[in-house]
């Protein structure tokens, strides 16, 4: 069930009781005022009775947006308490169930804050006025039903101009659409016509919401033409669209709870008809989810109940107050209508309190059974508080060398925030600690910010098997380990700069022959150039070290060699780094003895003061054995530059292993560049730049040896040392020893064609460009009749083998104009790769429709007639399409495209009868002749297939009584002296043909002749017929037509018969659409003014109506056609419910053409200083009533 909207109801504050709010009027209208008003959160109701007769009353309802926003594709549901009939600006609809609700007409779809609309309906036997109006519109997902596609018309350079297709493949509408779109390039305008508004919700991330375009009609489209910037081919990877539908379950719930009252559907004290008005949600015990329920919240502690947090400070409502959280756990209280309780300028969900969180969990391997957490923490830290695994949300933690149980993760929300340090104490499993050293626990966690692991000091508690630590940062991973494997790891690397390092012990060997040793390893004995790599070094000794010395790669020369004594190494280089014993070196005291064999220094490993300190002797066992120290080790060092398989990783470091940061060690062939062959270098999978971090560890006594400085650490509590040792560790892409997964396959389409509905032999081009990261070594393309599977209508293939193929080279070979008609088709493009992958890539509905059968039946014929008789008209249209457009009218000639009545409807559906236009077909206004005229009464429909058709154009005759003769030849006289007024000809000839027009239609029509002199005087004084308004900057409507139309080039003082009509047409639609009624668009006025009135905005919109009326829908109109419509628009206007009551008011006055110019100027044209300007029209009117009367 769709979830009920806030939009819907309203919040009446807590000032209105619960019996307040269930009283509604129900009673007779015979019993009620004619007018009430019904006020909502964020709209207002109107319902007026305006008149009634007999069992009918009119009643006309408005809709005004007192929130601030925009209600969207508005819809209205109310029990009207009687049978509706001829409504006007909004139209019945039904939901699945069969309930009535209204809904808007399309152009007025859409309410703009402080803005309203207005419809009307008559309502018979109607029992009372409606108790409740309910906004039932809401935004869901479309799941299906639709596609979205991308079409590239144009590139030049990173830039291209393309189209972003919605396609509608269903039979209702899409209305009010809102698309989100995750792209591989970025929009920069949308240029057809601001066809809709983009905003970027984030890089390569749009969403578009349309605007004149905003309703997709069934089994259509609407394109978006765009300019973007691109790196590659442009592709739309993801979509999703939303929709304004009308909320079946809220109507429903409205509807059962006004015969049930006291329904309470989630039991939380509120009736679900008390919830609807006030906002609520009938079916949440708790809407705003504030740990209060709906009822308690209105009925007992006076907060909102949708809203969490009433006063705005941070805390929900269900947390403070004496019932409170923290009032209960803490004893802190905090008034919820008061943001800053104790007033000291920190909101209450800011202010930090000592809390202390237990919260049991439960990691797979069961390890960890709860957590512990206290600390110095703003807001409900417990309700905030989330403890999950990290085994597959941190992969840096999951595979840490050394692990006793699964990682777990602490996340918190942005609101919450600590003081300090925290101590967190996990409890344990006993039965999992069977096999683990507790004395040998240790907890790290994850710096997520250096993303480094991290030692904390760990206790162990044996008495309730729980581990402890003091934690800088509580949002992160924590990790248990066994710290002896922990540690092991941070000497594990032999790597220092460019070197590595081998230890060998218990050889036996001299000095000289360690030499030999290492170079036939392809290295050289050790040399230390400094103290940072002494420190390294006696790291890799106490690991892997057995002796007590080891050969340093020196020795000494003396005076014998020609030279002046000195220290060299091995490579005849100097000595820059020493570390000499105290008393050291001194075993060349005897030179004569220290020619003939190699004086050489020894490293220390033993513990104590002589640790890392150089000693010298003679390399002779045989000489001196009280001086020899044949029983050293040996370290080699090797130059890290060979590299055997060119993968760009030395081959002793391939050999030698990488330790990562979180402890493995990474062993490569050096003799394959590629170890785990997945087809990715080693080199390229590790990041071959060694690191060094310095960290603290904490570790057991006898364990100094492994700190940096051995001599310098602490003793903690816990009888733990703890000191600081350098980590030497690699970074890597991936794992070279274990074959990554391929790169998946790449298989896309962009640029695909649309394929519209279309009638059968209908021919149809394809293109679109099919892209993959591997070769492309099928496509088919073909038409089929079913979704999936089923028999192809035409189909083909191709074997391209090649990362791209275009299918626009097979559009010869896809015949859809061989497509039956009256079947639903899916397009289909199927493509498959190298890899393996096969992608349906195109699966489009359309439809081949068959010929337009649009026809008519049960007709009304038309009998001949006196002049002043009414007929009354009815008339089945079908088709198997959507009828789009009825044109009903009489006219004077079979082939006329001028009529004395006619009107036109856009029905948009298969079936409609003409009876709906009765009303306006005046057949009691048809002029006739003494001996009978003839007259053709037509209708002329038009479906959504493009056919269009006359159906009917039945011949009667309109015969003149003596009355109406007599009345003709008057008029025809009146019009002969307008025609040859030297009042009017003074303003030009083309004011002449404009009178003539308007009072022929007015005399006609029953317009006292003083009037139409009224009328004819404001003409004078007003524009050309189909003058279109000189362009004024200072105006912003001017502006606003300039900017999107270029209206001062394009129509500025042109004439309506000079310019495309249907181009003028579509562009005030567009702003009608947009504007949703109201000529304003963003707060700025958008429109211009047309003709001899000068008619503006709306008005001018139905002026343009009234000119595709009157010359039949083409896309040029005549001067005497224009003349003939704005003679039309100004009688229907005065004949309008709008207007009327100025001729009515001008009856009952002093009927003079003076007062009737006068009344016309400041109620119907109203403009700029009316007073002065109804005065010299008025003067004017009295001249031409002299000169028509003549």
């Amino acid at each position: 069930m769709l979830k009920v909207k806030k939009i819907f109801s309203a919040f009446v504050g807590m000032a209105m009781t619960v019996n307040a709010l269930m009283t509604m009027p129900i009673s007779a209208f015979a019993d009620e005022e004619t007018s009430h008003t019904y006020t909502y959160d964020g709209y207002e109701v109107s319902y007026d009775v305006t008149n009634a007769w007999g069992n009918t009353e009119v009643v006309s309802v408005t809709l005004s947006n007192t929130g601030d926003s925009t209600i969207e594709n508005w819809m209205l549901y109310f029990e009207p308490n009687g049978q509706v009939h001829n409504t006007v600006n909004v139209q019945e609809a039904q939901t699945s169930a069969g309930t009535t609700y209204f809904r808007n007409s399309g152009y007025n779809a859409n309410i703009n804050p402080d803005s309203s609309v207005s419809f009307c309906y008559m309502v018979d036997d109607c029992e009372g006025v409606p108790d409740n109006f309910t906004l039932c519109q809401t935004r869901v997902e479309k799941e299906s039903g639709y596609q979205v596609f991308l079409k590239v018309n144009q590139t030049w350079g990173d830039s291209f101009n393309g189209e972003i297709i919605i396609q509608n493949n269903t039979d209702k509408p899409i209305e009010s659409w809102e698309l989100t779109i995750d792209t591989n390039f970025t929009i920069t305008e949308i240029t057809n016509s601001w066809a809709a508004n983009v905003t970027e919700l984030e890089p390569y991330s749009y969403m578009l919401k349309g605007t004149y375009t905003g309703t997709v009609y069934a089994n259509s489209s609407v394109s978006l033409g765009f300019n973007g910037v691109k790196s590659g081919e442009p592709t739309i990877t993801d979509y999703s669209l939303t929709e304004v539908v009308a909320d079946e379950d809220l109507i429903t719930t409205v509807k059962d709870c006004f015969k049930n009252t006291d329904l309470d559907s989630d039991g939380d004290g509120l009736s679900d008809c008390i919830e609807l008005k006030i906002g609520t949600d009938p079916f949440n015990v708790d809407s705003d989810n504030d740990g209060l329920s709906d009822g308690d919240e209105v009925k007992i502690y006076g907060t909102n109940p949708l809203n969490p947090d009433t006063d705005m400070d941070g805390l929900d409502d269900g947390d403070e107050g004496y019932n409170g959280t923290f009032y209960k756990n803490y004893g802190i209280y905090f008034d919820p209508f008061s943001p800053d309780t104790d007033g000291n300028g920190v909101l209450d969900g800011d202010e930090l309190i000592d809390q202390t969180v237990d919260k049991s969990i439960s990691t797979a391997d069961g390890f960890i059974t709860g957590i512990s957490i206290s600390s110095e923490i703003n807001n409900n830290f417990e309700s905030q508080l989330e403890v999950n695994s990290a085994v597959i949300s941190d992969p840096l933690a999951a595979e840490t060398v050394g692990l006793i149980c699964d990682p777990i993760s602490i996340s918190v929300p942005e609101k919450i925030s600590c003081e300090g340090e925290s101590d967190i104490t996990l409890q344990l499993n006993p039965q999992s600690l069977d096999e683990v050293n507790t004395d040998n626990i240790l907890m790290l966690w994850h710096d997520e910010e250096s993303d480094q692991l991290y030692e904390l000091e760990t206790y162990y508690n044996a008495d309730n098997y729980s581990v402890k630590a003091l934690v800088p940062n509580i949002e992160s991973s924590f990790l248990l380990v066994d710290a002896d494997i922990w540690h092991n790891v941070y000497k594990s690397s032999n790597v220092f700069d460019s070197s590595v390092y081998k230890i060998i012990n218990d050889t036996g060997l001299t000095w000289a022959k360690s030499k030999e040793y290492c170079e036939d390893l392809g290295g050289h004995l050790v040399t230390i150039s400094s103290q940072t790599e002494q420190t390294y070094l006696l790291g890799l000794m106490s690991q892997y070290g057995k002796n007590n010395t080891y050969w340093l790669g020196y020795r000494y020369v003396d005076s014998y060699e020609g030279v002046e004594p000195h220290w060299e190494s091995i490579n005849g280089e100097g000595m820059p780094y020493t570390n000499w014993a105290p008393g050291e070196p001194n075993a060349y005291y005897n030179e004569a003895v220290s020619h003939m064999y190699n004086i050489v220094p020894t490293i220390a490993l033993g513990l104590g003061a002589k640790r890392g300190q150089w000693n010298d002797t003679l390399d002779e066992q045989d000489f001196n054995p009280e001086y020899s120290y044949i029983n050293s080790g040996i370290i080699c060092e090797f130059d890290s530059t060979v590299d055997t398989d060119k993968d760009g990783i030395p081959d002793i470091i391939e050999t030698a292993g990488m330790v990562t940061k979180n402890g493995k060690i990474i062993y490569t062939d050096p003799n394959d560049s590629d170890t785990d062959k997945d087809g990715i270098p080693d080199g390229q999978e590790m990041i071959m730049q060694c690191k060094t971090d310095k960290r603290t560890a904490y570790l057991n006594p006898g364990q100094e040896y492994l700190f940096d400085d051995p001599t310098n650490y602490t003793t903690m509590s816990n009888g733990k040392i703890k000191g600081e040792i350098s980590f030497v560790y690699f970074e890597y892409n991936s794992d070279p020893t274990v074959p990554d997964i391929p790169e998946s396959s790449k298989l896309t389409i962009s640029g695909v064609s649309n394929i519209p509905n279309i009638t059968e032999g209908k021919a149809v081009s394809i293109s679109g460009l099919i892209t993959s990261n591997y070769d492309i070594t099928s496509v088919q393309v073909g038409v089929y009749d079913k979704e999936s599977g089923g028999k192809a209508y035409t189909s083909d293939s191709y074997n391209p083998n090649k990362k791209s193929y275009n299918i626009s080279a097979l559009d010869s070979k896809i015949l859809f104009n061989k497509i039956p008609g009256g079947n639903t088709c899916y397009f289909r493009v199927i493509a498959k790769d190298s890899s393996g992958n096969v992608q349906t890539l195109v699966n489009q509905k359309f439809i081949v429709s068959s010929l337009s059968n649009l026809t008519i039946k049960d007709v009304t014929k038309i009998p001949n007639i006196n002049e002043g008789k009414a007929v009354s008209i009815s008339g089945t249209i079908t088709s198997n399409y959507n009828i789009t457009s009825v044109i009903v009218g009489v006219y004077s000639t079979k082939d006329g495209t001028v009529a004395y009545t006619s009107k036109e409807a856009t029905p948009n559906k298969k079936s409609y009868n003409i009876s709906a236009l009765d009303n306006y077909i005046l057949f009691n206004k048809v002029p006739g002749e003494p001996n009978g005229a003839k007259r053709y009464f037509r209708v002329i429909a038009s479906d959504s297939s493009g056919n269009t058709k006359t159906l009917v154009n039945q011949e009667f005759i309109v015969t003149a009584t003596s009355s109406s003769s007599s009345t003709n030849k008057n008029i025809e006289k009146v019009l002969s002296n307008i025609k040859n007024s030297s009042n009017i000809s003074q303003y030009g000839n083309e004011k002449i043909d404009t009178c003539v027009a308007t009072a022929k239609v007015m005399l006609e029509s029953g317009f006292d002749p003083k009037f139409v002199a009224g009328m004819l005087g404001n003409i004078c004084y007003e524009g050309n017929v189909g003058l279109f308004e000189y362009y004024n900057s200072s105006q912003d409507y001017m502006q606003y037509m300039q900017n999107h139309y270029s209206y001062k080039s394009n129509y500025s003082g042109k004439y309506i018969y000079n310019v495309n009509l249907n181009n003028v047409y579509n562009m005030l639609k567009q702003i009608n659409d947009t504007s949703g009624g109201t000529w304003r668009i963003n707060g700025s006025r958008a429109g211009f003014g047309l003709g001899s009135i000068q008619w503006t905005f709306g008005r001018t919109y139905e002026l343009v109506k009234i000119y595709r009326e009157v010359n039949g829908q083409n896309s040029t109109i005549t001067k005497a056609q224009a003349t003939k419509a704005e003679g039309l628009m100004i009688s229907r206007e005065l004949d309008s419910d709008s207007y009327r009551y100025i001729y009515n008011n001008w009856k009952g006055s002093q009927s003079s053409a003076y007062n009737a110019a006068y009344k016309i100027c400041v109620s119907y044209e109203v403009p700029a200083n009316k007073d002065y300007q109804g005065k010299q029209r008025g003067n004017l009117a009295e001249k031409i009533y002299s000169d028509m009367m003549k």
